[in-house]
């Protein structure tokens, strides 16, 4: 089991190389890293909660019932689903796409950065 700041290093990590990938033609990937990175922090409140989950099967139910977690769900949702169809759909991840993305990524970093009371 990860704990909180190990789920932050990662989240970090992941930031970074999805941060790479966006200016490169993997487009694809640079979504999918970001939607990883998004999985991280929600990770990091589940934990704070003793909620380690093993799967996206089981992230998901906890991430939607998770009351700290209600403000960000659009959008980890709308992420979760962006990198589902980039992973599994060969769906083509455009610019706009990726701005989605990363708008959505940004929001729901910040979001939990704040609840954790972390600055940048």
């Amino acid at each position: 089991m990860a704990t909180k700041e190990e789920h932050l290093d990662k989240a970090a990590h992941n930031e970074k190389l999805a941060e790479v990938l966006s200016q490169t033609a993997f487009l694809d990937w640079a979504v999918t890293v970001f939607f990883y990175s998004a999985l991280h922090y929600a990770h990091v409140i589940l934990a704070i909660n003793g909620q380690h989950p093993t799967s996206h099967e089981t992230t998901g139910p906890l991430v939607r019932k998770n009351t700290a977690l209600k403000k960000i769900r659009p959008e980890y949702e709308s992420m979760r689903i962006a990198s589902r169809n980039a992973r599994y759909y060969a769906t083509e991840i455009t610019a706009q796409h990726l701005a989605d993305v990363r708008t959505d990524f940004n929001t729901l970093r910040t979001y939990i950065r704040d609840q954790l009371g972390l600055k940048d």
